[in-house]
């Protein structure tokens, strides 16, 4: 009998790429472990903003975006996809990341085919199953059939292990985001690089804007008014706006703001430059649950426009502030940091609460002692 165990890996949006990337390089370096990658394709063109450096070749690649696409389609081609992929590799288990449709529907294909589900990024709440919609009815949905759970934090383990998950089925790994960000930017290069180049200067201040979420999408004409205030009161200061590839989200900051000499709209940002782009920034304002932990590791002072958060490590740790959705909230707040040099200091220092790097390498020792286990 061979000793070794294989995986499948499935994924198919631009923040699962980044954030299996590291694990998959450290999976494709242990022996015992036969790895096979699925790219369902959930985020089509997206796909290209990965830089080299994080693209980990797709054994098994497919496509089943397509425009005006709604859930129940993109779940359903993404489940059959998943099946069939499973049909061919005859894996031992199937690793799954966060709460994306191809999460969820790579975790029941496994489980339909009695496969050993893990499930990196695991445990993740808000409490609320509308906010963020669907992400947190997948990730509780996953944690239902997943045998192993690798958490980010201790939050996220105290999260399932109150909602009846064993404690041994737990394992606090830290978060592969902050493995991603620290690869991407060793490996950044001006050559490459697609940022203006006076964004990156030194000395240059920036507020680093971003809204995507759907819960978000009818607050995009208070987030642009909210810009057109903040850009005249801070005349000397740069707004860039990463724009989402959403045109729903896109259209509206751009027809709001594309005006103003000192907002820099830029399009979809390969994640290498958005890491170097955010080492530039002196405020964050955002809705992603990504930059939040990236901008914790770099000690980017961070408000989170939303109303809840799956990642009050941040929060806690005092290096980000849930800002809610109310623009003059938003505003009072970003003005104090601007303004409060005791303020701005007390939120802008590093912080290893969402990981320290080595997320990879732990979860990679929790995958080795459960395929062992499961024998």
């Amino acid at each position: 009998m061979s000793d070794i165990r294989t995986l499948t890996v499935v994924y198919g949006t631009r923040p699962e790429v980044i954030k299996m990337a590291p694990l998959i390089m450290a999976l494709r370096r242990e022996e015992t472990l036969d790895v096979t990658t699925v790219n369902v394709g959930q985020h089509r063109d997206s796909l290209m903003l990965v830089p080299p450096v994080l693209r980990m070749g797709d054994d098994q690649k497919f496509s089943i975006s397509q425009d005006g696409l709604g859930l129940t389609d993109i779940s359903t081609r993404a489940w059959r996809t998943v099946s069939r992929a499973l049909d061919r590799s005859g894996c031992d288990a199937v690793v799954v990341q966060g709460d994306t449709s191809t999460a969820l529907c790579g975790a029941l294909a496994a489980a339909y085919a009695h496969k050993p589900v893990i499930h990196l990024e695991a445990g993740l709440r808000t409490g609320n199953p509308a906010s963020p919609f669907p992400e947190e009815m997948h990730r509780k949905l996953i944690s239902d059939v997943a045998g192993l759970h690798l958490a980010p934090t201790k939050t996220a383990r105290a999260n399932l292990v109150r909602e009846g998950v064993p404690p041994s089925d737990v394992q606090v790994v830290g978060n592969t985001s902050i493995d991603a960000s620290r690869i991407a930017l060793e490996a950044w290069s001006p050559e490459r690089s697609a940022v203006p180049a006076d964004l990156l200067a030194e000395g240059r201040d920036l507020i680093i804007f971003t809204a995507h979420r759907r819960e978000n999408w009818d607050k995009m004409e208070d987030f642009s008014r909210l810009l057109r205030r903040l850009a005249t009161r801070y005349p000397q200061i740069g707004f860039v706006l990463p724009l989402h590839p959403n045109r729903l989200v896109t259209d509206v900051l751009q027809l709001g703001t594309s005006h103003l000499p000192n907002v820099r709209l830029l399009g979809p940002m390969p994640y290498d430059d958005m890491m170097k782009l955010l080492t530039r920034a002196r405020v964050v304002v955002t809705d992603s649950g990504g930059l939040q932990e990236e901008a914790a590791a770099l000690g980017r002072p961070t408000l989170v426009i939303r109303d809840t958060t799956e990642r009050p490590e941040g929060i806690e740790a005092g290096v980000a502030a849930l800002a809610g959705t109310d623009v003059d909230t938003i505003e009072k707040l970003v003005c104090t940091l601007m303004d409060s040099p005791e303020e701005y200091r007390r939120m802008a220092r590093p912080s290893t609460c969402y990981g320290d790097g080595r997320a990879a390498e732990r979860a990679l020792r929790a995958i080795v002692d459960f395929m062992a286990g499961s024998r």
